[in-house]
């Protein structure tokens, strides 16, 4: 288990905080993505957990041990880190590269020779094993980038944009290779493509400004159903009178243009509560109210405003 417990990165004193006490808990077996817009604080994250950055404030956590000092070194171990821009060595082959990935990881003699030839074929690199990495595709150098994080049989594998210059078909082939590769591993995926978080990951965190703003599995953004109000009127009453429906999970309130004001209603699997939320209008106009399956897509839309 992966933990992380009120977690801050302040760059500068007086600049705003790249990451804001954020907190979740990630669990063996489990793809989780990692979703935000630009500037949201995903790759500041990932340097965080893999040790290539400290943090301000938090702890970062481990199976109960914290990762400090020679606890974080064992932790390196068992961890495969893709950044956004592969690490690689341009006038090294694929084979030149794996093998200083794997002697740096401890492997030696024939046990370093099977886990490079498992990983040229694990990515289908063979073709490109003996071309210097210069004069690789960015798809092949992207490969070559993922190979490298999977050596040595990590335990967590943090992967940043992975699908980054691959073709369809690569794209395909990667997330085959990563539902294969999830068992009893955690993997988190950074990447705000939502089509390919949606395809492939079990669980979904999204950071918006530094934040947590939705921690979500697949299933339960998939099950629910979403009920968006459109109104004119006090907010508060009608939120209080909503919130004690049956079957209602959240409920937002947000501004929009002149007087109106919008309600984003999630509910559990099977309820369309319009006509229970129609009859709670009280004195306030309902100008529209619209029923739907929840997505990703309005998750975090509505998670990053």
């Amino acid at each position: 288990m992966l933990s992380v417990s009120q977690l801050a990165k302040k760059y500068h004193i007086s600049s705003k905080p790249a990451l804001d006490n954020i907190s979740f808990v990630l669990h063996p077996g489990r793809i989780y993505g990692l979703l935000g817009p630009n500037g949201a604080g995903k790759t500041t994250l990932m340097d965080i957990v893999a040790g290539f950055t400290p943090p301000t404030s938090g702890v970062v956590e481990y199976n109960g041990h914290a990762l400090e000092g020679s606890a974080s070194e064992k932790f390196r171990a068992k961890l495969g880190y893709l950044p956004e821009h592969p690490p690689l060595y341009p006038n090294f082959t694929p084979v030149e590269q794996l093998d200083f990935v794997c002697a740096a990881k401890g492997l030696s003699g024939d046990d370093k020779k099977r886990e490079i030839n498992r990983l040229l074929e694990l990515c289908e690199l063979e073709s490109m094993s003996a071309r210097l990495i210069k004069h690789l595709s960015k798809g092949f150098r992207q490969r070559l980038g993922i190979a490298q994080a999977m050596a040595a049989n990590p335990q967590v594998i943090l992967l940043d944009e992975p699908a980054a210059g691959l073709d369809v078909e690569q794209i395909v082939a990667l997330r085959r290779l990563l539902v294969e590769q999830k068992n009893n591993r955690i993997i988190i995926l950074s990447s705000h493509i939502l089509q390919e978080i949606g395809a492939l990951c079990d669980h979904v965190i999204i950071i918006s400004e530094g934040k947590v703003a939705a921690d979500r599995s697949m299933d339960e953004i998939s099950k629910g159903t979403q009920t968006i109000v459109t109104f004119r009127g006090e907010h508060e009453p009608l939120v209080k009178r909503i919130s004690a429906l049956k079957g209602v999970e959240i409920c937002n309130v947000k501004a929009l243009a002149s007087s109106e004001k919008q309600l984003t209603i999630e509910t559990a699997v099977g309820s369309d509560l319009r006509e229970k939320i129609i009859a709670a209008a009280g004195d306030v106009t309902l100008l529209e109210v619209r029923h739907s399956g929840r997505t990703l897509e309005s998750i975090y839309m509505e998670a990053i405003k």
